[in-house]
């Protein structure tokens, strides 16, 4: 059941953009509204009169993080914390690594690379419009992102990281959260953080 009925698509193409309209209304069963944001004036408009009554109604943004060779990470840091309970992806090609810890500091969910798969937008629908539905399949893709990373990429790394603490964030007494991050820690050699995030997850599991 979908909770709440909004999607932000932030985004110039308009050929990106038709297609990301079809897959949100593809994978949802009810009618969704989609509001678009093209140019740096809407995005600005946007922030500038936001009606604060209507965050509750947002479930998913959908965002390049450049409008018109414009970088936007500050006026997405700034939506964010308008909507601060809605999922924020990035789809974009334009990484950096500053860009990327920026993002996930202030919130996003995740950066994903154009052009985003069918599988990769119905686990975007499935962890915000449907989220509580998808929970082992997230566990999974996550054991099985630790498991396949490349300890050199930094970008992964983060991305991975991100995902575990937003489960955590989540699931807080669930000792799974914990579990992944010891893993995830222990595949980058960092002894002691694995350590301390096994013994909080015993701790959970132990708790009457």
């Amino acid at each position: 059941m979908i909770k709440q009925n909004r999607v932000l698509i932030i985004e110039e193409d308009e050929a990106i953009i038709r297609l990301y309209k079809r897959m949100v209304q593809n994978n949802a069963a009810d009618q969704i509204y989609i509001k678009i944001l093209s140019d740096l004036d809407s995005i600005n408009i946007f922030i500038e009169e936001f009606d604060i009554t209507e965050k509750e109604k947002y479930s998913l943004v959908l965002s390049e993080i450049e409008i018109k060779g414009k970088d936007i990470t500050d006026k997405l840091e700034k939506i964010k914390l308008l909507l601060r309970n809605t999922h924020l992806y990035i789809i974009s090609n334009n990484i950096t690594i500053e860009r990327l810890k920026s993002c996930l500091k202030f919130g996003a969910d995740d950066w994903i690379e154009k052009p985003v798969t069918n599988e990769e937008f119905e686990k975007i629908m499935y962890n915000s419009l449907f989220k509580g539905f998808y929970y082992d399949k997230r566990i999974e893709d996550i054991k099985n992102k630790i498991i396949n990373l490349k300890v050199e990429n930094k970008v992964e790394y983060y991305k991975v990281k991100n995902h575990i603490l937003n489960l955590l964030w989540e699931f807080p007494s669930n000792p799974i959260g914990h579990y992944l991050l010891a893993d995830l820690y222990n595949r980058t050699e960092k002894k002691q953080l694995a350590k301390r995030h096994y013994n909080a997850a015993h701790e959970l599991e132990n708790e009457d």
